[in-house]
């Protein structure tokens, strides 16, 4: 369980990747577009119908383009950190589809994108103290699912959904190490803007969360695997309205964790009361 020492780290480490505000990423997506000048502010209402005044434009989900600077960067020389970050005490269930900790019959699903910098402020800052208070203690559930496309296309660059298969094939082949893996990617996230869910990138990832089979993941990201499961998550959310991550879903009930805090812990105590 980290201490407060370890948690500061956590938050200063959110310096090393994109910069993080209090919206959700398909405001990336609308930025990087240029559709708009100004942004559309994002809500908390658990609202069911599409996005307003959805463009082609709008719904590419191409990567904003890379600066001079960025011309020498390469997914090769990510240097991977181990993350103080661990969820390594939890339970993990072994009969669902969908990355899980805890067995507890009450389960909250998170919807985040393994490229996301705003998934990652929920999963470096929050997710921890829910872990400890509501997952730990056996009256909460976490389910993880990874959304890669938005409005058909990949969401957040091409490279989206093999990030998405990759942590399927790490809770296929060695659930007992998926949460390891998913403290390590977030702690050691690239920005968004760069295409870095490469095979080869994902392979060390794992390798560096211990997982049994790193070559296995490797084949999952570079292929088609699991794509029914993505595009289930796809219908999954649009069902309950969402078009953007962190988003987090309990009996119905949807709240932007980046956006209210609060509401997301409130959420969580509904669902340790069932």
């Amino acid at each position: 369980m980290p201490d407060q020492t370890s948690r500061r780290r956590f938050v200063a480490a959110l310096a090393t990747g994109s910069a993080v505000s209090t919206t959700g990423c398909a405001s990336l997506v609308n930025a990087a577009d240029g559709a708009r000048a100004s942004k559309r502010p994002e809500t908390t209402t658990d609202s069911h119908s599409p996005p307003p005044d959805t463009t082609p434009t709008e719904r590419r989900t191409d990567q904003s383009p890379s600066s001079p600077t960025d011309t020498g960067w390469s997914a090769d020389d990510v240097e991977i950190t181990r993350p103080e970050l661990s969820f390594g005490s939890v339970a993990v269930p072994d009969d669902t589809a969908s990355p899980t900790m805890g067995e507890a019959t009450a389960t909250v699903t998170v919807y985040g994108n393994w490229k996301c910098p705003y998934t990652r402020e929920f999963v470096l800052t929050q997710l921890p103290g829910l872990a400890d208070d509501f997952v730990r203690p056996g009256d909460v559930s976490v389910r993880f699912r990874a959304l890669a496309y938005r409005g058909g296309d990949p969401f957040l660059g091409a490279d989206a959904p093999q990030s998405a298969r990759a942590g399927l094939a790490v809770w296929e082949t060695d659930p007992e190490a998926f949460w390891t893996y998913f403290a390590t990617v977030f702690v050691n996230q690239p920005q968004e803007r760069y295409e870095w869910g490469t095979p080869d990138l994902l392979a060390r990832f794992a390798a560096a969360a211990g997982v049994d089979d790193p070559t296995a993941v490797r084949r999952a990201a570079a292929g088609e695997a699991y794509e029914s499961r993505l595009r289930q998550t796809v219908a999954s959310a649009t069902e309950h309205g969402i078009w953007s991550v962190p988003r987090v879903e309990y009996d119905g009930a949807v709240t932007a964790p980046t956006l209210d805090p609060a509401n997301t812990r409130e959420q969580f105590e509904t669902a340790a009361e069932h």
